[in-house]
């Protein structure tokens, strides 16, 4: 049933979900230090709280009076000197008015750095299994033919009739090298190891970032001996990024930036050793250099950068109320009330994801009067400039 089943009460009040897809409770809003005793009811018997309290119910008694300063500092390093994360607390209480006004205070703040797959030797190149043969031996993971430097897929066909060839950045040169049959189809085969190619897991990370502070106070004021009236107020802050693998273009086409190179591209039948090694290997295909000619881009659109995404929470909430008892009718008779007030504000934001027509555009170059252009008229009077994929 998970955590949308799960009613969760601080103090026996209803706490605010943490986001605006799930009724849901981030139980990171609770400062851990005001915490002192957690009450549960199992699943049956806390149905009578409606459909959101199936799985049970979770009260977070909270501490209402301290005298002095208390603090918790946490925090680690991985041994690798990365993924650092910390956690700081405070609580701070007093009393005043010969103890009819208790007030206290407290916060957190935690934070987490990410960890990428590159800097773990046991991920890259990391493994797999040889589904081509059974039993499905295990073997070291496989390259990709999507690349930051872009290859072309010249033809289809299944292992060892696929054609295709890869920009090689290696020596700090530029040169076109044709993919061996492993390597060659749309979707490279579990053998796929040519030096050329990529490992995408370098792009991955194995752990995010993320960022919180919470703070919240609680004032209590004895009206009476059996009477007191109280607020309860907190505010939390949170981040938490994403990181993720850039723009992509599949050598099988699609990918969120899907590309093709056409016969007729202007950058392919331009100078340079590389666009006259990529022709020699579009002609051996049997393309010809025409419009309808074309072979997809295998690609990640690294210049742009990760596209990363940032999310964030802002959440307020104020409770205010009375609790007491009286005696009538030789019986003592309880009473209690509360209001409450509850906001959460969040944002998403996704960083470095290109729009889709304008790279397609500008990856069409032609050749127009002897100047190279983006094919599309209406690109190029909206200043249209033109990308080389090849030299």
């Amino acid at each position: 049933l998970g955590p949308t089943r799960t009613l969760v009460l601080m103090d026996g009040r209803r706490l605010p979900f943490s986001d605006a897809s799930s009724p849901a409770v981030d139980l990171n809003t609770v400062p851990s230090l005001m915490v002192e005793r957690i009450e549960t009811i199992a699943g049956g018997a806390s149905a009578v709280y409606g459909s959101e309290a199936i799985s049970g119910v979770v009260n977070f008694v909270m501490k209402k009076e301290q005298d002095g300063l208390e603090l918790d500092l946490q925090g680690g390093i991985s041994e690798r000197g990365d993924g650092e994360e910390g956690r700081y607390g405070f609580n701070w209480g007093k009393k005043y008015f010969d103890d009819k006004l208790s007030i206290l205070v407290g916060g957190e703040y935690a934070s987490q750095d990410k960890i990428m797959q590159k800097d773990r030797s046991a991920f890259i190149p990391g493994v797999r299994r040889n589904n081509l043969i059974t039993p499905q031996p295990i073997v070291p993971g496989t390259r990709s033919n999507i690349t930051p430097f872009a290859t072309f897929q010249l033809t289809g066909g299944a292992l060892g009739t696929a054609r295709a060839v890869t920009r090689d950045v290696r020596d700090n040169g530029l040169s076109i090298v044709r993919l061996s049959a492993a390597c060659s189809t749309a979707t490279v085969q579990p053998t796929c190891q040519d030096e050329s190619l990529y490992f995408t897991g370098e792009l991955n990370a194995l752990q995010g970032k993320s960022d919180r502070a919470v703070i919240r106070s609680y004032v209590d004021y004895k009206i009476t001996d059996t009477w007191h009236a109280f607020i309860d107020a907190s505010y939390v802050k949170a981040n938490g990024y994403g990181i993720f693998q850039p723009a992509f273009s599949s050598a099988a086409g699609g990918g969120t930036m899907p590309v093709v190179l056409r016969g007729d591209n202007a950058y392919l039948n331009g100078g340079g050793a590389t666009a006259s090694q990529l022709r020699a290997e579009w002609l051996a295909a049997g393309k010809t250099f025409t419009t309808g000619s074309t072979a997809q881009v295998g690609k990640f659109w690294s210049e742009f950068g990760g596209r990363d995404v940032k999310s964030s929470r802002e959440q307020t909430r104020v409770a205010g109320g009375f609790a007491g008892k009286f005696e009538t009718f030789g019986r003592d008779v309880n009473v209690d009330g509360y209001a409450q007030y509850s906001r959460l504000d969040g944002t998403t934001t996704s960083y470095n994801v290109p729009q889709v027509a304008r790279v397609q555009q500008a990856t069409d170059a032609v050749l127009l009067n002897g100047q190279v252009v983006c094919r599309d008229a209406g690109a190029r009077a909206a200043g249209c400039v033109p990308w080389d994929l090849i030299n």
